[in-house]
């Protein structure tokens, strides 16, 4: 039976801090914090954490942050840091080295632990130990872990600093309860994109720089703010506005085996759809034809590509056909780019000579993808007569097999019959290929779908 301590563990800075060591016994780095001294009960709680460099927070500890002029975020805000030097006090697991794989898969699921992220955050010799959620004992535990020889219950109070929260748990301290904390972001190389809504947008300044601190180490140096959405901005960019860190939007990245260099605040991209691109790339067989209507950066043309595919790729932007080129050739691919409106790009096709000189009986598959989630539903009429008459109009009527992939928005629980309805008024019918497939939830009350379809044609 596992035993509890009725004994309050009490930490505290000794009298002389300024001459303890650097580092305590069972630290795991030897650069540890050494924030706790031992004390009258003979124990003392190491982060596992390695310490920052001297004075990194020195510099920074109290800082102004000017809102600017931005229309409806007017406010200064002050990020003190030393707010977060505190004292707590909680229940803490001292777990052996043995129990604490079996404890940890136990222990994360039901969500009792006060720092899931930093499982065992402290050590006691070679213990490790897990504070848990106020209020939590053994009564809220599994039998399994209660039971455990190698688990037992204390409690203890220990000092915690700025560096010790997530920042999640510092912007719940910072922001009026009424503002909801911001969870989901988008990175892309070095920077690090949030949406933030009217009311968030007030304390934004702050919320940048909490997310700067807490991302740090993992190369994060720019916090931006997407303040608006694609149907309201030209060339379908987001508008950016520097929240935190270097105002560098030029991102450097890779993307799986491809490399990718773009300005944020010039071409499309959206990291969230690097799953979506991996989907359509393994429909796309060596020696097919892709034509991306709205290419963005070129992530999916330099993709298609590199997989032996002959590649045109066309966007509305001026700025995406250089950045295309660039891609292309820091993979060792080439592709062709063209600046454009997607009717007037497909109307091209239709004279240009075939990518590829085709053997008899051989059929070209050709696939043609639109990424304008709010209005490619308005293109489909561009392929009525492909299906009404069966016939190629592509690269001089050269027979093929047409598929198409259009990607829409619509509001959850009704844009499946609404995407069935447009395709009935603008086709007559509905193919009998065609899938509706979910992609991904954006918002809360909106689904992003792909509607594919497939029809063969035969050579004018």
């Amino acid at each position: 039976m596992a035993a509890v301590f009725a004994l309050p563990v009490t930490l505290h800075p000794g009298p002389s801090w300024p001459s303890m060591p650097r580092s305590w016994p069972g630290c795991r780095h030897g650069t540890c914090f050494g924030r706790a001294a031992l004390c009258g009960a003979g124990v003392a709680l190491v982060p596992r954490r390695p310490r920052r460099p001297s004075g990194f927070w020195a510099s920074r500890a109290l800082e102004h942050i000017d809102r600017g002029t931005a229309s409806g975020a007017q406010q200064s805000c002050v990020l003190d840091r030393r707010l977060f030097d505190r004292w707590e006090e909680g229940n803490v697991l001292q777990v052996s080295p043995q129990s604490l794989p079996l404890i940890k898969r136990m222990l994360k699921p039901l969500g009792l632990v006060s720092k899931p992220r930093q499982f065992a955050y402290y050590k006691i010799g070679r213990s490790d130990l897990i504070p848990l959620l106020p209020g939590v004992g053994f009564e809220q535990l599994p039998s399994a872990v209660s039971t455990d020889v190698g688990v037992s219950l204390m409690r203890c109070r220990f000092h915690q600093t700025y560096d010790d929260y997530s920042e999640h748990e510092v912007l719940r301290d910072l922001l009026p309860p009424e503002i909801t904390i911001p969870s989901g972001y988008d990175r892309a190389g070095h920077v690090l994109r949030l949406r933030l809504s009217k009311k968030q947008r007030k304390f934004g300044k702050v919320i940048g720089q909490v997310f700067l601190d807490k991302k740090l180490q993992s190369g994060i140096r720019t916090v931006l703010n997407t303040h608006s959405n694609l149907t309201t901005s030209p060339h379908n960019v987001f508008p950016l506005e520097l929240l935190a860190g270097d105002d560098d939007s030029y991102v450097r990245m890779h993307e799986g085996p491809v490399k990718l260099e773009f300005d944020l605040r010039k071409v499309f991209w959206n990291s969230r759809l690097h799953g979506e691109r991996r989907q359509l790339l393994h429909r796309l067989t060596p020696g097919s034809v892709v034509c991306d209507l709205a290419a963005g950066a070129g992530a999916l043309a330099v993709l298609a590509a590199r997989n032996g595919c002959s590649v045109y790729a066309n966007d509305l932007n001026p700025e995406c056909a250089p950045t295309m080129q660039h891609n292309a050739s820091l993979n060792g691919v080439t592709i062709q780019t063209f600046t454009g409106c997607a009717r007037t790009f497909m109307g091209k096709l239709k004279s240009l000579p075939s990518p590829r000189v085709m053997q008899p009986g051989e059929v070209l598959h050709l696939h043609v993808i639109l990424k304008l989630p709010g209005s490619s539903l308005e293109f489909l009429d561009m392929f009525a007569e492909s299906l009404q008459t069966r016939r190629s109009s592509f690269f001089r009527g050269t027979e093929m097999i047409l598929a198409v992939h259009l990607y829409c928005i619509g509001e959850r629980g009704a844009a499946h019959d609404f995407i069935l309805d447009r395709i009935r008024t603008t086709f007559g019918h509905i193919p009998e290929t065609l899938e509706i497939r979910k992609v991904r939830e954006p918002s809360g009350f909106r689904d992003e779908f792909c509607v594919e379809f497939d029809v063969k044609l035969t050579a004018r």
